[in-house]
């Protein structure tokens, strides 16, 4: 559980009762084992005995509800932060699932490449999705207006100084 295989790879060798031949059974595609359910001396019969997935590229389900539901389109960016802060990552909305949950929130799905694995399948992220975006001549994070005197301004570099421009 949890080995990184490789397609063709052999997985497990089982035995046939009636032949007594060995066969072995190999990956289908690239991708992590994700449970082993049998053990040396199990008869398998219909039972699955490796469960396998690829997460390569895994998706996000966000919920929303009331206003946030109302706003959300396929096609909007969305950045993804694990709980943990460790890992980070941008993508859009897919497709928003037809059906509301039982606490009522709308479901949006966003696809996420996952080359190195940090996105794992029942994590909890946050998300921030751009509903929107205009195109100004100047903007100025709010963090950076500061007071001076009666005034709201910025300070622009100029050189090794910085000069107070008002807004």
């Amino acid at each position: 559980q949890g080995d990184r295989v490789r397609r063709g790879q052999t997985l497990v060798v089982v035995e046939g009762n009636e032949s007594m031949r060995s066969y072995p059974l190999t990956a289908p595609f690239d991708g992590v084992v994700l449970a082993r359910n049998t053990n040396i001396g199990d008869v398998a019969g219909d039972n699955a005995l490796i469960e396998m997935a690829d997460l390569a590229d895994v998706w996000v389900e966000l919920h929303a509800i009331g206003r946030d539901a109302a706003r959300l389109a396929a096609g909007q960016r969305v950045q993804i932060d694990s709980a943990t802060g460790d890992a980070q990552g941008e993508t859009v909305i897919e497709t928003l699932l037809p059906l509301a949950t039982r606490g009522q929130s709308v479901i949006a799905r966003a696809n996420l490449a996952n080359p190195e694995g940090h996105w794992r399948p029942g994590m909890t992220v946050s998300a921030n999705v751009t509903v929107s975006e205009k195109e100004v001549p100047l903007a100025v994070k709010e963090s950076g207006l500061q007071r001076f005197r009666d005034f709201t301004v910025v300070f622009a570099q100029v050189g090794d100084s910085y000069e107070v421009r008002m807004l």
